[in-house]
């Protein structure tokens, strides 16, 4: 991934995870690479990134067509799913391709640098907020391409197809200035049942005002995940409680869930 550039990553994976274990390891040394060593460079996305990986379980995972339709990619291996999940949101414009054992070739690299790397958690990218670090899932990032970034070129929600591959950039670039800005919202008790029948326990929402955005935040194993957002309004139950009064007739209104 560096002109170049060569190296050795000796990588340890924790015997938590069983399957597929070659893979994962692949994924969290692409991982290591981009987000820790910032070999590519600190604030580069996926724009024009090529990145060649050994198995097709990968590329799968990444394919942007089905990314775009149903935010799952077209492997069914649920744990490679998650392990790339920061290539799907982070670096989506980048160009996934598999290339063969012999294809492989020898390069004479101008720098080397080795790495020795123990993996316990799941790869990850975040944002910073109120809240804590939160990871974008597959699902919330299309979301903002659908609601915000792209809305006028969408004719079909369930169906991002048609949609250029750097409007998920320009999300990802959304969210990293909204997020750290974005204010944490008591949400009114029938509001977190009804959230919490729908996407689980362990919900809390973020608001941002200036965007008029609602996101939804939830706790996974992995860590606090956004899972999806919604377009702020008068009828948003959600964030009636932070909202000023509304004029009717004589009367000032409280929106109130």
């Amino acid at each position: 991934m560096v002109a170049k550039g060569g190296g050795v990553i000796a990588l340890s994976l924790a015997p938590k995870w069983t399957e597929d274990r070659a893979i994962l390891a692949e994924v969290c040394a692409i991982h290591h690479l981009l987000c820790i060593e910032q070999i590519h460079g600190a604030h580069r996305l996926g724009v024009n990134m090529e990145i060649e990986v050994s198995f097709g379980a990968i590329r799968k995972a990444l394919l942007k067509g089905s990314l775009k339709k149903t935010s799952k990619g077209e492997t069914d291996k649920q744990h490679v799913a998650l392990f790339t999940k920061f290539l799907a949101t982070k670096y989506f414009e980048a160009n996934i391709s598999v290339l063969r054992q012999d294809k492989w070739m020898d390069i004479e690299a101008q720098k080397t640098k080795n790495f020795s790397v123990l993996v316990n958690s799941v790869p990850l990218v975040s944002i910073e907020t109120i809240a804590g670090s939160v990871s974008i899932s597959r699902h919330a990032l299309n979301r903002i391409v659908e609601r915000r970034i792209a809305k006028d070129l969408i004719q079909d929600a369930d169906d991002l197809t048609s949609v250029p591959d750097e409007k998920w950039t320009r999300a990802w670039k959304f969210l990293e200035l909204v997020l750290p800005a974005s204010t944490q919202v008591k949400i009114p008790t029938k509001e977190l049942h009804r959230i919490s029948r729908r996407y689980g326990q362990g919900t809390t929402v973020l608001w941002h005002q200036s965007s008029q955005c609602v996101f939804i935040l939830k706790w996974e194993p992995h860590g606090l995940e956004m899972v999806t957002m919604t377009n702020d309004n008068e009828y948003n139950k959600i964030t009636a409680g932070h909202k000023a009064p509304r004029q009717y007739g004589q009367q000032l209104v409280y929106d109130r869930a």
